[in-house]
């Protein structure tokens, strides 16, 4: 590798660090799927059974992680408080008793009073115990200030940052072109949902890092077929379907890549033995994570429901618990009706959601989701959120519209068309680059024509009697172009509600695409200069359109009166 090469992963790898933990204990409040994930973490610390539709990986690492930051700490203090109230929910249906049968036996309105005015103290000690400890997972419900939650969201922000320099990378194996593949990490650093989604409790920024990595291993392995890779690519894999199922789409390309090195190489023993090694380690990866999840969940919980008699044995505190008429289920039978039951779950959600959407949507960039929305009467004091109020946020602001008390700015200066408001506006979204509709859905016609053009003329060769060899770039965009369709013609006939963030493993195979084909035309139409403008113009317009939309992806205030402005752009 040489060195332009790696000083470039190094800047890519600081420049998504910087945009993944940046305000990342901000918003100090549930966002969005947060209302589950975290909730799961908590019932981890419990040891108290759930169930969801997705495999347990993801969910143990977050709550792994989540353990280095005090939420052992925090779980107790939730119990504590849950304790308490449980106690104070005792004396109160005593107390009421109590009064009940004073009315009944005495007149004496002292005393009735004083026990009248016990009840109430008590009530506003219950209410008090319910708001000083999260355990109502709402969404835009304020975290406890006991949580550090910089800490609990900093592993999906890790994963995010890591995919920026990965993606470099990748773009780097399939073009060795750098330019190319500076404009793939420019890209992906500064894509808006990309930051947002590795910024909170979610699973979603580790699953795509990890296809990428296993689907970035696999094209090294064809270039250089050796155990290193193959490891790498079977342990990505492993932990990409651990966490969702949708990574499987992922092992359906190193198959096709590894059976094309098998034969372009003719070792059919190796890579026969590669092979098996590959699903055993999947396999066990896979089984391991539910057998972690047992473990760590041995008492009865919410999930009970959801499974037999026979599963329910095993959990300590259920209503089958004791029961010597039920024989105990063996792991692998648990291990079998919790993936059935995910399975059906899955399949069979039907429930309407005001931000579900559909493939055409993620395609158009359609249809965004609202992650969180709050106020505050205190103007920007952060470095970053100030500056934006008063360079962007003035460019756009109207004097006669806006109404912003903006006196309490870092430096005290007032941003002209600020000077009559009062409150501000706080919201964070889930929405695509515009390159996701604009560059990408073209990118797929035009590698559609490429493979249509190089078998058209593959056959004329083969007619002519003409040897040719067959080109490295059309069959990496062969295989990319399929790996673009895996991950969204599937969603096209499921009927359950499917949000942006399922287009992530789309978006960035599709960036790869667009990257590949790129690649093809340089060497088509070797003028560099017109490229080198053509890839600065692109990048450009990435960082541009994430200066511009900033509030809505780190959440900080801003003057109601541009949010028109802000939402247009998207």
């Amino acid at each position: 590798m040489n060195m332009k090469v790696v000083v470039a992963v190094i800047c890519f790898l600081f420049l998504g660090l910087f945009t993944r933990f940046y305000h990342l204990d901000q918003p100090k409040a549930v966002v969005f799927d947060e209302f589950h994930f975290f909730h799961f973490v908590t019932e981890y610390e419990k040891g108290k059974y759930f169930f969801d539709i997705h495999p347990p990986l993801g969910k143990l690492i977050l709550w792994g992680n989540a353990k280095m930051y005090g939420l052992e700490e925090y779980v107790d203090q939730i119990e504590q408080k849950e304790n308490e109230k449980k106690d104070i929910d005792k004396a109160l249906i005593s107390l009421k008793d109590e009064y009940i049968t004073l009315q009944k036996t005495t007149n004496n309105e002292e005393i009735l009073s004083e026990k009248k005015a016990e009840y109430e103290r008590l009530e506003a000690q219950k209410q008090l115990k319910d708001t000083e400890v999260l355990e109502s997972y709402d969404i835009g419900k304020s975290y406890n200030d006991s949580l550090n939650i910089w800490g609990i969201r900093s592993i999906p922000a890790l994963f995010g940052a890591l995919l920026v320099p990965l993606l470099f990378l990748f773009a780097w194996a399939l073009t060795r072109n750098f330019w190319i593949s500076v404009l793939v990490g420019v890209v992906v650093a500064f894509d808006s949902a990309l930051i947002t989604e590795s910024q909170y409790v979610l699973m979603d920024s580790m699953l795509i890092f990890f296809m990428a990595l296993g689907a970035y291993a696999a094209v090294r392995y064809v270039q250089n077929p050796t155990w290193k890779w193959w490891i790498v690519v079977s342990i990505s894999c492993a932990f990409a379907v651990s966490i969702k199922w949708t990574g499987a789409s992922v092992i359906a390309f190193v198959g096709v890549l590894w059976i094309w090195s098998m034969v372009s190489n003719k070792s059919w023993g190796t890579s026969l033995i590669k092979g098996l090694f590959f699903w055993l380690l999947v396999s066990f990866v896979y089984i391991a994570s539910f057998a972690i999840h047992f473990s760590v969940l041995p008492l009865s919980g919410e999930g009970d429901a959801f499974h037999t008699p026979e599963f329910r044995k095993h959990l300590q505190n259920s209503q089958d618990y004791n029961a010597s008429d039920i024989i105990p289920m063996s792991f692998l039978g648990r291990f079998k009706e919790l993936n059935v039951q995910m399975g059906e779950r899955s399949a069979g959600i039907r429930n309407e959601h005001p931000f579900a959407s559909r493939p055409n949507d993620w395609i158009t960039g359609g249809k965004s989701i609202y992650y969180w929305a709050g106020s505050s009467e205190q103007a920007p004091y952060g470095i970053a959120d100030s500056l934006w109020n008063k360079t962007i946020g003035k460019f756009f602001a109207n004097s006669q519209q806006c109404f912003v008390n903006t006196a309490n700015f870092a430096d005290k200066s007032i941003p002209m068309g600020y000077e009559k408001s009062t409150s501000w506006q706080q919201q964070i979204h889930l929405f695509p680059n515009p390159a996701w509709w604009t560059l990408f859905t073209a990118t797929h016609l035009i590698a559609l024509l490429i493979l249509f053009s190089e078998i058209v003329y593959r056959l004329w060769c083969f007619v002519q009697k003409k040897e040719t060899q067959i080109p490295w770039t059309p069959i990496v965009i062969a295989g990319m172009l399929g790996m673009t369709l895996a991950n969204i013609l599937p969603f096209v006939f499921i009927d359950r509600p499917q949000f942006l963030y399922h287009a992530f493993e789309w978006a960035l195979f599709s960036l790869l695409l667009f990257a590949l084909v790129l690649s093809y035309f340089m060497k088509l139409l070797p003028y560099k200069y017109l490229w080198y403008g053509i890839f600065l113009g692109l990048g450009l317009l990435s960082l541009l359109f994430f200066v511009w939309e900033m509030p809505l992806i780190y959440g900080f205030p801003f003057p109601e009166c541009i949010s028109d402005v802000l939402f247009k752009g998207f």
